[in-house]
């Protein structure tokens, strides 16, 4: 055949046939890969949403924990603290009354000892007027 003949336009005509269907099949095999990118991208990003979410979640409850502890710090402190108080009020109640029965019993030995001096005044005067009779 002689170039420009019928056979050299069937060839290229062939040729170009193979190369749109080469074509096509590149251009549908990244129209595939591209799909499947897409595809693992979304995958990606609602696993990165849901574990964000999950995290998230676990730090608010992480935070609701802590401050339940806090609180319960904070409770126990403040029913220790009111515990030592009474207990340091219902000592100095008891050294109170312990120390209120100590007055009582000098104020007692007290007056004891003032009824023992008037005796001994009045034995000291009556002796007196004795001697001086």
């Amino acid at each position: 055949p002689t170039p420009g003949s019928v056979n050299d336009v069937g060839m290229d005509v062939d040729w170009q046939g193979e190369r749109i269907a080469y074509l096509e099949s590149v251009r549908s095999d990244l129209a595939r890969k591209l799909e499947a990118e897409r595809h693992d991208r979304e995958t990606l990003i609602k696993e990165l949403r849901g574990r964000t979410a999950t995290e998230v979640r676990e730090m608010s409850r992480q935070v609701a924990v802590m401050k339940a502890e806090r609180a319960d710090f904070i409770r126990l402190t403040q029913t220790k603290a009111q515990e030592e108080v009474a207990e340091a009020k219902r000592g100095a109640e008891t050294e109170s009354n312990a120390l209120k029965d100590e007055l009582e019993a000098l104020r007692g030995r007290n007056r004891g000892l003032e009824l023992k001096i008037e005796v001994l005044n009045r034995d000291l005067a009556h002796k007196i007027g004795e001697c001086t009779e």
